[in-house]
């Protein structure tokens, strides 16, 4: 059959997004409980033409900006530079716009790839092991965004709204996060065009039109189209299409079993997201409050629950994409299940599918809600600057350049290759794309970790049926409430 190749097409539609809660194609407007004064807002309209880029005039002299980094994350671009042209039109943007950088500033980059061996930790450990004994050996660290509250209360970070050279306000970084991020007026990581891992890692529901198809539905691109893409519809797909013996073992490699959905472990927390539930809002003066429970949230794990634990119907994935024991990457790209929730990095690794596969967003609580939400990874790595670098307007100016010029040379090569290079094409998922495009966000809550032990429990119990989630939210919830306070009081709110 023919291969559906979307990979460059993705990335190159997400890089560019203007990046807030919209549904069709439209944003919303900013108002006063979603943003303050101060605030960094993502762009909500049509894009405008940019003005020229404003190099500052400063010379390093030569000096070193060493940036801590990762050497791969299942299959993500990860890199912040690379060695040497190879050809490939990536790799040779990437390298390209370093070296433009470089010559601006009299500077070298130094992109410090730890072996990580997809450890997302090995950069934020290491970090914390370099500051807290003193060493100044890396002027920039990328660390998952979850640890912040833990380094910000042991001073390892500088806050970086006080680096006026950091434009974070602009295009070239990632308004769609940094909004959330910024708690008060301080801003502890941001993600922008320096780093595509923030775009690659934002998640979606992939599905294989064959299989659909050969069960005589509709693909359900017009649902998405129609703002009537729900988790009831997406459940009904999958029971539909579901092929599995209930009375054999629930899985086995090389069988004949299709499956409705296989999920990644984490997907009940991105469904719990992208139905329109939040743990924790923040408001225009700053504040926060726990505001999961609500009569949605409970019918949103009710949803879950009938729909994830259905036997034959989801089959819970191992998160080591290609095991060929329920691999959850490996079961969607063999055939063995209809839908897949994944990161959109994802395209890449599958790109060699045979069966022909369409991308959608994230499924709405109901028709009612007013937008689709797609939701961002946990545990991103984000940018952020050491206390111990003494240089931090310098490394700033070039960290805001290589974003900048990222956003000019390094995105535009994603959608060049695929039309010049690749020649495919899918429109109706390209359009998915362009509703996606205006949906990334996150829940503050999942950013900084404040969530993370009781999301696990209500991710548990709903693979196994349990809808009780009250329970687990009246043992956590005054911890949560504590912890936020007493970050809220560090940072002066």
């Amino acid at each position: 059959m023919k291969s559906i190749r979307l990979t460059a097409i993705l990335l190159a539609l997400l890089v560019s997004l203007p990046l807030l809660t919209a549904c069709g194609g439209t944003a919303p407007e900013e108002t006063a409980d979603t943003a303050a004064a101060g605030e960094i807002v993502a762009e909500t309209g049509p894009e405008e033409t940019e003005p020229a880029y404003v190099y500052p005039a400063a010379d390093l002299g030569g000096d070193t900006i060493s940036i801590l980094n990762i050497d791969e994350y299942w299959g993500m671009h990860v890199e912040v530079d690379v060695d040497e042209t190879t050809g490939e039109v990536l790799n040779d943007a990437i390298y390209n716009r370093n070296r433009l950088v470089e010559e601006k500033f009299n500077c070298v980059l130094h992109d410090d790839k730890l072996v990580a061996k997809n450890d997302l930790s090995a950069s934020t450990n290491a970090a914390q092991k370099e500051i807290l004994s003193g060493e100044s050996t890396h002027d920039v660290m990328y660390v998952r965004d979850d640890n912040l509250v833990n380094f910000f209360t042991q001073n390892l970070l500088q806050d970086l709204k006080n680096i006026p050279e950091l434009h974070l306000n602009e295009a070239w970084w990632d308004g769609a996060y940094n909004s959330i991020a910024q708690v008060g007026d301080s801003i502890l990581g941001a993600a922008g065009d320096a780093h595509l891992m923030g775009y690659d890692s934002s998640w979606c529901v992939f599905f294989n039109e064959d299989i659909i198809i050969d069960n005589g539905l509709d693909l359900p691109y017009d649902l998405a189209r129609e703002s009537s893409w729900t988790l009831d519809k997406m459940h009904e797909y999958a029971a539909a299409v579901a092929n599995v013996d209930v009375s054999q073992s629930d899985w086995t490699n090389g069988g004949s079993a299709v499956y409705g959905l296989v999920t990644h472990p984490h997907a009940p927390d991105k469904f719990i997201f992208s139905m329109g539930n939040d743990y924790i809002t923040k408001k225009a003066d700053g504040s926060m409050s726990f505001t999961i429970e609500t009569d949605q949230f409970y019918s949103t794990v009710e949803k879950l629950a009938s729909f994830i634990s259905e036997k034959g119907t989801t089959l819970e994935g191992n998160s080591d994409d290609f095991s060929e024991n329920k691999g959850y990457v490996y079961t969607f790209m063999n055939g063995y299940a209809a839908f897949l929730t994944a990161e959109v990095k994802t395209a890449n690794n599958i790109r060699d599918m045979e069966e022909t596969f369409g991308i959608l967003p994230f499924p709405k609580f109901d028709e009612t809600q007013e937008a689709y939400r797609t939701p961002l990874m946990y545990g991103l790595l984000v940018m952020t600057i050491p206390t111990t670098n003494g240089n931090a307007s310098e490394t700033a100016m070039v960290m805001d350049a290589l974003a900048y010029e990222g956003s000019q040379s390094v995105v535009p090569v994603y959608f060049d290759n695929t039309v010049a290079h690749k020649g495919l094409r899918n429109e109706n998922s390209v359009e998915m794309l362009q509703i996606m495009k205006y949906s990334r966000s996150a829940d503050i809550a999942v950013v900084y970790g404040w969530n993370s032990a009781l999301a696990q429990t209500i991710q548990k119990n709903i693979f196994q049926g349990n809808t009780d989630a009250a329970s687990a939210i009246a043992k956590q919830k005054s911890a949560i409430e504590t912890e936020i306070a007493e970050f809220m009081e560090l940072i002066g709110k």
